[in-house]
């Protein structure tokens, strides 16, 4: 299950909408 860079990328883009709504 090796991750892709599309969900890589749209992960990292959900972690920093998170952090920046906390």
């Amino acid at each position: 299950m090796a991750p892709s860079p599309r969900k890589t990328a749209a992960a990292a883009v959900v972690l920093l909408l998170v952090i920046l709504t906390l």
